[in-house]
């Protein structure tokens, strides 16, 4: 089961999710207000810092507290509306994965037996899904005070130069530096490139990708449940990816499916079941996927913060 984020495209956008869950949209804006807030005062402390004179020691020191309590307050806030996210707008997104499987199956002219129900390997795979979102989106909260330090440090780094330059003025290097730190805002995170996200454009990829993850994973299982054990590879090109060039429009069991299913960041990978197909899938993982899921979660501690609660189907 794929574990690390990317960005998905289609099949879920934005529109779809909501369409599915409000709290999808809801988790976004949060994570949203909270970046541009944070940016507007670090921009606001970066001037007070570094380019005001007349700034007293304690007056600045006063408003550093006043901002590491404001996101210390505003991270309280941001894992509780993850733990919203991953514990219930998931869910209801899982049952969307598992009644569009059962769609599938019923055009392909095989229709499910039974309606779906949450047994174990449908929670089993719904808990992974939602403790990895929830560690991911808490992991992002958490650099936003280290982040914040760091562009403080910086800040104060500029006002010594600043306070040591010559008559002839700040130099141009010294002016940029301030006004990098005045953009930056709060990261969300830094990858090991060293590039800072914003901490809105994480949350907004993190959110989109475990939710088209929890589709496809939905869609697997539910298939293999009901004896669609074949899907085809569904990659939407021309889209400049070569893994997708090669891999649309071929097959896979539902092995493969559960362990691809995206393929990298923008991916718009969807896996259709194929409840007729009498074939040889060309792509297996191997293993039984419902030992598969049940090692997965074992592998996984359930967050303090969160509770995942399956729907009512």
């Amino acid at each position: 089961m794929a574990t690390t984020p990317t960005v998905p495209g289609r099949p879920l956008t934005q529109g779809a999710l909501v369409s599915i869950d409000e709290g999808v949209a809801a988790t976004m804006r949060a994570f949203g207000r909270a970046d541009i807030e944070l940016r507007r005062e670090l921009e606001r402390i970066v001037n007070v810092i570094a380019l005001d004179p007349t700034s007293t020691r304690r007056y600045r020191d006063q408003q550093i507290r006043i901002l590491l309590t404001r996101i210390g307050t505003l991270r309280t806030e941001l894992l509780g509306r993850t733990s919203l996210f991953a514990g219930e707008s998931l869910a209801r997104i899982y049952a969307e994965g598992m009644n569009r499987a059962d769609r599938i199956a019923a055009a392909g002219g095989r229709p499910a037996l039974g309606q779906p129900s949450f047994t174990l390997i449908h929670r089993q795979a719904l808990e992974v899904m939602a403790i990895d979102a929830y560690n991911d989106l808490a992991a992002a909260t958490g650099f936003m005070e280290p982040s914040a330090k760091r562009t403080i440090r910086e800040a104060t780094k500029a006002r010594t130069l600043i306070a040591a330059a010559t008559g002839e003025g700040v130099d141009g290097s010294t002016r940029k530096l301030v006004a990098t730190l005045q953009r930056r805002g709060v990261s969300g995170f830094v990858d090991k490139a060293g590039r800072n996200w914003r901490l809105s454009t994480y949350a907004d990829m993190v959110i989109r990708t475990k939710s088209a993850q929890t589709v496809n994973t939905a869609v697997v299982l539910r298939s293999d449940e009901t004896g669609t054990r074949a899907f085809e590879i569904l990659d939407g090109v021309p889209s400049g990816h070569e893994e997708c060039v090669a891999f649309n429009g071929q097959t896979c069991d539902s092995s493969w499916g559960l362990a691809n299913p995206l393929a990298h960041p923008q991916c718009v990978r969807s896996l259709s079941g194929l409840p007729l197909f009498t074939g040889t899938p060309m792509h297996t993982a191997g293993g039984n996927v419902a030992a598969t899921v049940a090692r997965e979660r074992a592998g996984r501690t359930m967050p303090g913060g969160l509770v995942v609660r399956p729907p009512d189907l």
